[in-house]
């Protein structure tokens, strides 16, 4: 025994108040009452089941002092091997011997208070010896007998007054450390060699416990890895996503401002053709008109200088009656018809430039109103393809028709001043 143990064993108790951990088993009683430790009574049944009525166990204790003057305290139990069918006679000087010598290694200064036993089965003759040992062996009084009927499962504690044995009506469980019980029951429990075919289970089980934490351990570690990747490729996913629709609205948004303040820039080589033929006609038409103004003018005015100088000359002042009717008879009917034929040739040639400055402006209405033919674009700094299609078009479904037709792979790909060739396209 190590001298820790030995310390504990050697400790003596004073029982000068009352447990406060108590359970109280059946009615309260008057007089003397009785307090039992757990272990005692643990170690009591598992006895009597044990050795049935080859052995007792005889109860340790103290009174108490002070506050519990009128308790008697069981704090201890010590096994004997006897048959309690021999009633006095079971327990010999020898069996007393050891039993002082257990009562002072392991409770010392302690006091035998009875006993207690268990019979599978109860009748008179077990009565008789069981009472005869008592009378044999305690005979003072507040002596504990304790009996069980393992057969029918009945728990009965009496006393022993000067009247006799008497049933017990309550008593009282207390609990506690009792170190001293419990080193006796480590002394006395049988050892079981540690070698052979041990089997550590508490142990195994320990370690499967510990492996399986660690893996569930693990596959959590795994799941959250796994839902944490999942959730930044969605992030990138989106960041993507969200960069491309910001570059398609700013593209959009470019193309309706362009459209918004844009009223046509296209041109094509043939509007530019017939613009240039109209302006040709037109300026060819006034100068054939200018020169044929200038033409008959100049026949009017030769007429009426040959008309003048045709003219003879009255010297006589006599006039037939045919001459004198005539307007062109003097030389003042001669300039008044010469200066209203010379003005309304202006006016004539005032109204043709009207006419022909009139006739222009028509037709640069129509040129202008007219719908050119498309057929080319020059690009411009800042174009799209979208844009000039739109522009031309009015249908960005057209945009694959130029690209193939300009052999284009790339829509971002066109270049300041290239020409595009522009197709026509009926809805």
């Amino acid at each position: 025994m190590s001298q820790d143990r030995h310390n504990a064993t050697n400790e003596e108790y004073c029982f000068e108040s009352l447990p406060k951990n108590v359970r109280q088993v059946g009615e309260t009683m008057q007089g003397t009452r009785f307090f039992i430790e757990d272990y005692v009574m643990t170690f009591l049944r598992k006895c009597m089941g044990d050795k049935k009525e080859e052995g007792i166990v005889l109860f340790v204790g103290k009174r108490g002092k002070k506050e519990a003057q009128n308790c008697i305290f069981i704090y201890g139990a010590i096994v004997a091997e006897c048959n309690v069918l021999d009633g006095k006679r079971a327990l010999d000087t020898q069996k007393w011997q050891e039993i002082y010598q257990a009562v002072q290694t392991y409770f010392p200064k302690g006091e035998l208070f009875g006993f207690g036993c268990g019979v599978g089965m109860w009748n008179s003759q077990v009565d008789q010896s069981i009472q005869a040992m008592q009378k044999e062996n305690f005979p003072m009084e507040d002596r504990l007998l304790f009996l069980a009927d393992l057969g029918e499962k009945e728990e009965k504690l009496f006393v022993t007054k000067k009247e006799g044995l008497q049933e017990l009506p309550g008593y009282w469980i207390y609990f506690s450390k009792n170190t001293q019980m419990q080193e006796y029951m480590l002394a006395t429990s049988p050892h079981k060699s540690m070698e052979g075919g041990y089997q550590d289970d508490v142990t195994q089980n320990i370690r499967e416990v510990i492996h399986q934490k660690k893996e569930l351990h693990y596959n959590k570690r795994n799941v959250i890895y796994g839902i944490s990747s999942l959730l930044f490729l969605l992030m990138l996913l989106g960041a993507f996503l969200l960069f491309q629709s910001t570059k398609r609205i700013r593209n959009l948004q470019q193309t309706i401002e362009t459209l918004s303040h844009s009223t046509g820039d296209v041109v094509t080589g043939s509007a530019i053709a017939d613009a240039k033929d109209t302006t040709t006609r037109e300026e060819s038409s006034n100068a054939k008109a200018g020169v044929n103004i200038k033409k008959s003018a100049d026949s009017k005015k030769g007429q009426e200088e040959k008309k003048k100088s045709s003219q003879p000359e009255k010297e006589t002042g006599i006039a037939t009656q045919e001459e004198s009717s005539s307007p062109f008879f003097t030389p003042q009917g001669i300039k008044e018809d010469s200066g209203q034929t010379t003005k309304k040739s202006l006016e004539k040639i005032k109204k043709t430039k009207k006419e022909v400055a009139a006739g222009k402006s028509s037709k640069e209405k129509t040129t202008a109103t007219a719908e050119p033919k498309k057929t080319g674009y020059r690009v411009k700094a800042g174009d799209t393809l979208s844009q000039i299609v739109w522009r031309q078009y009015h249908n960005l479904a057209c945009i694959a028709m130029v690209r193939d037709v300009n052999h284009i792979k790339d829509d971002d790909k066109i270049q300041e001043g290239q020409f595009l060739l522009l197709p026509e396209y009926e809805d």
